[in-house]
């Protein structure tokens, strides 16, 4: 069981199977208003789950600092070269299934080599294409 968790403020609208089929079938057009989303989050969740088999901890943490940041499968959307992600190192540990002292070795080396910044409960991408490139090696 997954319990997602808003980091900050959101709306959430939810909308039953019901509901959609009801919306659709008056105006058939708006499929694409749900199809397309959910086609985008859904290649998301496949991104995930291949990044988690990754063996390497460093590229796993790579992995998910750009999905979090909108820059794991290309530039990011609106990004002026820096990502602001609000998540604690400890955080990062959980979704990178990796103890904290090893992400915090990690995040200090990329640190080190000018990719990101650390702070308090905070990371900053500071060269995505670096990170990007690091992956792929």
């Amino acid at each position: 069981m997954v319990t997602p968790i808003a980091t900050e403020c959101c709306d959430l609208l939810f909308l039953s199977r019901a509901a959609i089929h009801e919306i659709v079938r008056i105006e058939p057009r708006f499929w694409s208003l749900f199809l397309i989303p959910q086609q985008n989050l859904f290649e998301l969740a496949v991104l995930a789950v291949a990044d988690t088999m990754l063996p390497s901890h460093l590229k796993r943490l790579i992995a998910t600092l750009l999905r979090l940041g909108g820059a794991r499968s290309g530039p990011a959307k609106d990004a002026p070269g820096r990502i602001d992600l609000a998540f604690s190192q400890e955080e990062i540990a959980v979704m990178t299934n990796v103890t904290r002292p090893t992400a915090g070795r990690a995040l200090r080396r990329l640190a080190a080599n000018g990719l990101i910044e650390v702070g308090y409960g905070r990371l900053t991408l500071t060269n995505i294409v670096g990170l990007q490139a690091l992956l792929e090696e």
